[in-house]
């Protein structure tokens, strides 16, 4: 006599089937949920925005008002006589006009610093940023026509016409400036809110026909699936069952005869070859849980003989955070982990979406390379720079989420970065012990990354990078001649090398700009290589049209010594 229900095994499949149909759905319906919150939020970011083009709109209008007024003043003070009943009206009126004005500017302010706070999407909260400013400058103009209608007003009635007409046409600048700012902060709101709309809409109805697509599908498929399962049920399931068994007492090496030629005898098949693989991956997965970059994961799983380690041309990037000292000062413990681990995170994701590997973090330090076999060799440099310049990019969204991280809005410390790219030979493999192991990387690049990376601090520079990489970069970046570095010395002579900064990319920078690099990197290379009083006068020359460069500063304070 059996003590539980039995249950045959084809209502087992069949209900195992609808019950992934039903997760499919859930899916589906979590999915449709999540693009009306997509839809509520683009109709939150036009609630806030509508408003401030509203009000903006509002001092268009009264501004002409005010226009309108003035003009009416302006005539009535050039009658004679002058009516002073109407005189004292239009005044009255044109005060009243400008306080609005002045007041709804104030309002409008207000709103933009209101909705740049409460909005979720990070280009909007930009774009609102961006409105303040021109809205500061909006209250300034407005402040310097009303100035100049009294100075206007009171040159009339002096009946000095020369300054009349000279107040007159500095007005009409500020004007058509004034009309100018209101229609591009006009152009601007427009635009946000109409791009914002549109691609969440087209998302929301491409994910919505993609959710009722796979539903569909799905429930066609499962339900054939689970009609047609629930007939077979044979003998091969016991062997199946029993192979399972063996698979949970951890013995690997169990196979199944493969009796039956139709989906439960590849079923077998393919349980027989689950069981060789998951006997080979079994003896990697403590490795694998040491790693976090899923490359490393893969590569140490489908290439073992990486393991004991590859000697690489790679590129290394070694940045740290400027003045940590003072800012561990600065903040609390729980301020200070805080901005670090937003700050890993942050320069972390730069440094994997241009395909670099997370060697380490030191500290506040981060080290990562790029290096074969996941990039290839002449791809290494560049990837290196356009990793750098992703970091420092990253260092304005740490800026603007330190607020939330420390709890506090004024009085923040400044946040910097420095870094150093090297390129070299370097080797790659699992280094440590039996039961500690690390997949890190060894070799003379990542000390000079680390020595670039501290001659920053001396310089005033963000970005260095070694004269290799800059020859293997290529042509998208602009370098100028930074210093030059002993890296070390050989059978009793130093090597020193050129050291450049990384400006960013070079369609960034302007012809005059350029050219402007290059003739003080000829200055600073001719200075190193053969120093003479002729190019101690060319620095010096520079350095009056440039009093503002801060290595030839350094270069000039560096030779003197």
């Amino acid at each position: 006599m059996k003590s539980r229900l039995y249950l045959p095994l084809s209502l087992k499949i069949y209900a195992i089937s609808l019950l992934m149909l039903s997760f499919v759905l859930v899916v589906a319906i979590g999915n449709y949920m999540r693009m009306t919150t997509v839809k509520e939020e683009v109709r939150d970011i036009a609630q806030l925005i509508s408003p401030i083009n509203k009000h903006i709109t509002q001092i268009y209008i009264h501004t002409l008002e005010q226009e309108i007024l003035f003009e009416r003043l302006l005539r009535l003070n050039q009658t004679i006589p002058t009516p002073q009943g109407a005189l004292a009206t239009e005044q009255q009126a044109l005060l009243v006009r400008q306080e609005q004005i002045m007041k709804q500017i104030h309002e409008t302010q207000s709103l933009a610093e209101q909705a740049a706070y409460a909005t979720r999407i990070l280009q909007d909260t930009i774009a609102l940023a961006r409105v303040t400013p021109d809205l500061r400058m909006l209250a300034e103009d407005q402040w310097q026509m009303q100035t100049l209608y009294q100075e206007i007003i009171n040159a009339v009635q002096s009946r000095d016409n020369l300054r009349s007409q000279l107040m007159t046409e500095q007005l009409q600048r500020h004007e058509t400036l004034f009309n100018q700012r209101i229609a591009r902060l006009q152009h601007n709101l427009f635009g946000i809110t109409q791009a914002g709309i549109q691609k969440i809409q087209r998302q929301d109805d491409n994910l919505l026909t993609f959710n009722i697509s796979i539903s569909v599908a799905a429930l066609l498929v499962g339900i054939i699936v689970a009609a047609y399962a629930s007939r077979r049920v044979t003998a091969p399931l016991k062997a199946l069952i029993r192979g399972s068994d063996e698979l949970l007492r951890e013995n690997y090496r169990h196979q199944i005869p493969v009796i039956s030629n139709d989906e439960i005898g590849e079923l077998t098949t393919s349980f027989n070859h689950l069981m060789q693989q998951v006997e080979t991956k079994e003896t990697l997965r403590a490795s694998m849980q040491e790693y976090l970059d899923p490359r490393v994961v893969k590569l140490l799983t489908e290439h073992p003989e990486e393991v004991k380690g590859a000697r690489h041309h790679a590129s290394v990037l070694f940045s740290d955070i400027a003045q940590f000292s003072k800012l561990s000062e600065t903040l609390s413990p729980e301020s200070l982990v805080a901005v670090i681990n937003e700050y890993y995170n942050l320069a972390g994701q730069a440094i994997l979406q241009i395909d670099g590997v997370v060697d380490k973090y030191i500290g506040d330090a981060i080290v990562a390379f790029w290096s074969p076999p996941f990039t290839e060799s002449q791809s290494c440099a560049r990837l290196a720079c356009r990793g750098a310049l992703k970091q420092v990019e990253q260092l304005h969204h740490l800026r603007l989420a330190l607020p939330n991280l420390v709890g506090i809005r004024k009085g923040l410390p400044d946040i910097d970065i420095r870094i150093g790219v090297a390129s070299g030979e370097i080797i790659v493999g699992n280094i440590g012990t039996k039961t500690n192991r690390s997949f890190t990387i060894i070799g003379a690049a990542v000390d000079i990354a680390e020595q670039l990376e501290q001659l920053n601090k001396q310089l005033g520079t963000h970005i260095l990078v070694t004269e290799n990489t800059r020859q293997q970069a290529g042509t998208e970046f602009l370098f100028r001649l930074a210093a030059q570095l002993d890296y070390g010395s050989t059978d009793e002579t130093t090597n020193k090398q050129f050291v450049y900064q990384l400006l960013g990319y070079r369609d960034a920078f302007s012809e005059a700009e350029i050219n402007q690099f290059e003739d003080i990197d000829h200055i600073l290379k001719q200075l190193f290589l053969s120093p003479n009083q002729q190019l101690f006068s060319a620095l010096e020359t520079y350095l009056e049209h440039h009093p503002g460069d801060a290595i030839a500063q350094f270069q000039r304070r560096s030779i003197s010594c």
